[in-house]
């Protein structure tokens, strides 16, 4: 007899996030079925017309219901991801990340055999990246110091610890460096979002001199790994996501200039906001998320000409 496949429940919660909104439009192309928590539902429901996911097995409930469901796998995209939010809500931070992790915890402690992933973030090494991060790379705090700046980290950091205290629970905890894709809001104040704003205004884009590096994992392959843990199943660990190559700005302005004609004007005093520190090299070598299966197929390159294109409704 051939086998039969079970199809898997799956659970995200601050399911109206740009992370999120990648790992839905994903999940409905398969047999899941998903269950959507987030503080703002009309927003997610909103999302599914517009992207035409709307028919699929997918319930939209509150935070409060989460233990009247059974679930295979919970997904945790709670957080506040814009610069400028993270930078002016404090101690919040904390309180945010906290409240929506022991949700999710105490799931588990009643359901031994579900996964929890937990998106974190680069932020948990510190404030300065003056060169990429690796497996042996120790995170940066001045606990005598500890100011707004430090509050994320803190939060990320915090998170990472309860769950590895908890080893006979299965969590994952994947850390995120950076992410583009169609569906990113382009209010929120990244880099390449500003761009974006900048070429369908038509307006210059400021920027310093200073070169950074970054690596934009591409959404095919941030639920390549999410698919891989899930498979792994029976877990307790974390992993950086990255993709198959990274990218510097002087190469991404370089590129929508050409493509886009971008208008790019230097300036040394051009604003620029730093919520969790600088990020001159803002990414990842460590490539223990291989021993698991990840392979990913895009490089930053990759996923900049193909979201963006998607974004501005050009081809890439």
């Amino acid at each position: 007899m051939p086998h039969e496949t079970v199809q898997r429940t799956v659970a995200i919660l601050g399911a109206s996030s740009h992370i999120a909104k990648g790992l839905i439009y994903h999940f409905s192309m398969t047999d899941t079925k998903l269950v959507l928590f987030a503080r703002a539902p009309h927003k997610v429901n909103d999302f599914l017309i517009c992207s035409g996911i709307e028919n699929k097995d997918i319930c939209i409930d509150s935070f409060d219901n989460i233990l009247h469901h059974s679930l295979d796998v919970i997904i945790n995209c709670v957080g506040l991801v814009d610069p400028v939010k993270i930078r002016d809500a404090g101690s919040e931070l904390l309180n945010i990340t906290e409240h929506f992790d022991e949700c999710a915890l105490s799931y588990l402690s009643g359901k031994s055999d579900t996964l929890y992933i937990n998106m974190s973030s680069g932020a948990v090494f510190g404030r300065v990246f003056d060169k990429p991060v690796d497996e042996h790379t120790c995170g940066i705090i001045d606990i005598n110091h500890i100011g707004p700046n430090d509050f994320y980290s803190l939060a990320k950091i915090h998170a990472e610890a309860k769950h590895r205290a908890l080893p006979p629970m299965h969590i994952v905890d994947i850390r995120v460096f950076s992410y583009f894709s169609r569906f990113a809001d382009l209010n929120a104040h990244f880099f390449l979002n500003d761009i974006l704003k900048c070429i369908k205004s038509k307006s210059d884009f400021f920027t310093t001199s200073r070169d950074m590096t970054r690596d934009y994992v591409h959404p095919d392959d941030l639920f390549a790994l999410v698919q891989c843990c899930i498979e792994k199943n029976r877990i307790n660990d974390v992993f950086d996501v990255y993709s198959r190559e990274c990218i510097t700005k002087k190469n991404i302005l370089a590129y929508f200039s050409r493509q886009y004609g971008l208008r790019v004007v230097t300036r040394d005093d051009a604003a620029t906001i730093d919520a969790a520190g600088k990020k001159d090299f803002y990414y990842s070598m460590n490539r223990k998320a291989a021993d698991i299966g990840y392979a990913p197929a895009y490089n930053s390159l990759d996923t900049i000409k193909m979201e963006a294109a998607a974004l501005l409704g050009t081809s890439s």
